[in-house]
């Protein structure tokens, strides 16, 4: 929605050789351009004869006739024995002429050769820059610049070129410093300190950002870059009010900027986020809108909404896996939001949908053994949820088979089918086979304990088992140590 920085122009626009001769004794290109050198000749006989030799350029400037100038400028300099000055106006001439037409290395042995007469002059390094720009010869460039500064150091144009000629990111400091000065030089611009804001931001010197953003409002920018990105200051810093009202005050100048609201106030403006992405999708319908509104509703525990905008991201998305892991991961955020008991059992059939087709037609494309784990947890979460123990049980014994070394992951798959034996004992009808169902899932929380000494919760559901099974001393053993884990 804004840019990082101000976008200055490359380079000067090439000086354009259209002067018409005044009523005065000298022609209007040379009072413009060549005043300083021409007060430096004092003898009023050299001034009439230079003028004299120069009367051709003069005639043609007059006509606005580029071509005759040219000529007379090379016929000019195919004398010998010529003054000083003419040779550097002559060359002056024909650096602005090349330079404009694009001859860019005539111009440039014009000017190098004009600036052999006019070392200082201003217009010939003014040119110079711009044809070394042109050339993206920047070093050359700055070095000018650096002259010109120094010559010129009231002049803003020539800061505000070595910025736009500098590395962004290696010259950091120098342009800072640049459009320092520059907002101190052109008082009335408020481009300059919002530029200078915009770095301030990047380097996250969020106060020094929030005072060049100021003296751009107060310089009255019409940006709504000013208010959004002060408002993104204030919001790092802490000043929640400050920040509402910046954001407010660019919502107005350009609506889209209503989704900074949403974006760092996401749970001041629910409503409002589910607004703004509708508008949005009314416009574009695109993956991404219907998966920020899903957030929105969710937020809202408008669940059904919100899976509804998943399915339509699976639809439009082309990365199948990515949305279906976070829609996953939805779902088990809900199952942890929420007390399972009380959500609809849709969410935990449509979760264990998920990672199946996950495990059946992606898990080549999870990165990582972690990544394929995760999934088969998960998977066995919602399980858990359904209470479909016969399958959690089938599901733990098989992957226990490939669990490879990791006391932790063959731990915890010992847990979760210990505590589906547990509870499938506890839906259990038959003493017997009730009995039996118990002695499995003591023995796989022991196996769990073996493997991770500090489960707090297979101590608890030992308790619990040993409590059925009438071991009542070992039951009270397993509860105490469980509490002894949890207050360490």
């Amino acid at each position: 929605m804004f840019t990082k920085s101000i976008l200055f122009p490359t380079a000067f626009l090439v000086l354009t050789f259209a002067a018409v001769a005044s009523a005065t004794e000298t022609p209007e290109w040379i009072a413009n351009y060549l005043s300083a050198e021409w007060e430096k000749i004092t003898l009023q006989k050299d001034r009439d004869d230079i003028l004299e030799v120069l009367a051709p350029i003069s005639e043609a400037a007059d006509k606005k006739d580029e071509d005759a100038s040219r000529d007379a400028a090379l016929k000019i300099l195919e004398k010998t024995g010529q003054h000083d000055f003419v040779q550097g106006a002559a060359h002056f001439v024909l650096a602005i002429i090349d330079g404009e037409r694009e001859k860019l290395d005539d111009a440039l042995e014009h000017a190098n050769k004009g600036l052999n007469f006019f070392p200082d002059n201003e217009t010939m390094l003014h040119m110079r820059v711009f044809i070394h720009a042109k050339q993206e010869n920047n070093k050359k460039a700055l070095d000018d610049l650096e002259t010109l500064i120094r010559l010129h150091p009231d002049k803003a144009e020539y800061f505000v070129a070595r910025i736009s000629l500098s590395d962004q990111d290696k010259d950091a400091d120098q342009i800072i410093a640049d459009l320092e000065k520059v907002t101190d030089l052109a008082k009335e611009n408020w481009e300059y300190p919002l530029a200078l804001g915009q770095y301030r931001f990047s380097q996250e010197k969020y106060d020094a950002a929030v005072a060049a953003f100021d003296k751009a409002i107060e310089r009255g920018a019409k940006s709504e870059d000013a208010y959004a990105l002060r408002g993104m200051c204030h919001a790092q810093l802490g000043n929640k009010d400050k920040a509402i009202a910046d954001f407010t005050e660019a919502e107005k100048i350009d609506k889209e900027f209503g989704l900074l609201l949403v974006k760092y106030y996401p749970m001041d403006h629910l409503e409002k986020g589910i607004n703004l992405f509708t508008e949005a999708i009314a416009k574009e319908p695109t993956a991404e809108a219907y998966a920020q509104r899903a957030d929105f509703y969710a937020a809202l525990k408008k669940y059904d909404e919100a899976l509804d905008d998943l399915e339509r991201v699976l639809e439009l998305s082309t990365e199948k896996l990515q949305v279906l892991a976070s829609r996953i991961l939805f779902l088990h955020k809900i199952r942890e939001r929420e007390n399972a008991m009380f959500i609809e059992k849709k969410y935990f059939e449509w979760g264990l949908a998920d990672c199946n087709t996950v495990l059946e037609k992606y898990v080549d494309e999870l990165k990582t053994d972690n990544h394929r784990w995760d999934m088969r947890l998960w998977r066995l979460n919602f399980m858990r949820d359904k209470k479909d123990w016969d399958e959690i049980i089938k599901g733990t014994t098989a992957y226990l088979e490939i669990a490879g070394e990791s006391k932790t992951l063959q731990g915890n798959l010992y847990f979760e089918r210990g505590f589906a034996y547990t509870w499938k004992a506890h839906d259990e009808k038959d003493a017997d086979v009730q009995r039996e169902l118990r002695e499995k899932a003591l023995a796989d929380l022991d196996k769990t304990i073996e493997l991770i000494p500090d489960h707090v919760s297979a101590y608890k559901y030992k308790s619990s088992v040993l409590k059925k099974l009438g071991r009542d001393d070992e039951a009270d053993a397993a509860a105490a140590k469980a509490k002894e884990l949890e207050n360490r």
